[in-house]
């Protein structure tokens, strides 16, 4: 997979695994064209393409970029907090990974939902979490990192979740981490 990492996001987390959108100085403005070009120069046999953050919906031009990559036949995922509008047409997978109150239509559009938790998450957070996996097929926990490893003791909660949930959570977890790639 391809990725496409936007640079700033409106949310603004403490605890965001990936601060660099944050960084003036990591930010390089590109054209859709460039980023196009960018892809075919690094890829070019790859047809898969990840939307990340930041946060995409943010992005200005997220529209044309997505049109661009489908007329040069690529599949588009996005990965999304919900936070900066609706997904344009042509994306064809979502993750939503809600951080705050979000309309239910992102949750309608969403392809799978998934939730980073700490180590001791708040119970009503929990409790959306529940409610959720039992309307939507594919809902996953995610352990929060701890700067670039995963929170051991947020792994362990996130895998003791999973195992109570009876098959209805799905454990995410971030191999990059484990495996020491930025």
């Amino acid at each position: 997979m391809f990725f496409v990492r936007f640079s700033g996001c409106p949310l603004r987390c403490s605890w965001c695994d990936e601060p660099r959108h944050r960084d003036p100085a990591a930010v390089r403005s590109l054209t859709t064209a460039e980023i196009l070009a960018a892809w075919q120069a690094i890829a070019p046999t790859i047809p898969c393409i990840l939307l990340t953050g930041g946060e995409p919906l943010a992005a200005p031009g997220l529209a044309e970029l997505v049109a661009a990559f489908k007329m040069a036949g690529a599949w588009v995922a996005m990965e999304t907090s919900g936070i900066g509008g609706e997904a344009p047409d042509g994306v064809d997978w979502i993750t939503l990974s809600p951080k705050t109150a979000l309309p239910e239509s992102c949750y309608a559009r969403a392809d799978e939902i998934k939730y980073v938790l700490p180590a001791d998450p708040d119970p009503i957070l929990l409790a959306e979490i529940d409610e959720r996996s039992r309307r939507h097929p594919r809902v996953w926990v995610q352990p929060r990192a701890l700067e670039a490893i995963p929170d051991p003791a947020a792994v362990a909660f996130c895998y003791r979740l999973v195992l109570a949930s009876g098959g209805r959570l799905r454990l995410s977890l971030q191999t990059h981490k484990w495996i020491g790639v930025p």
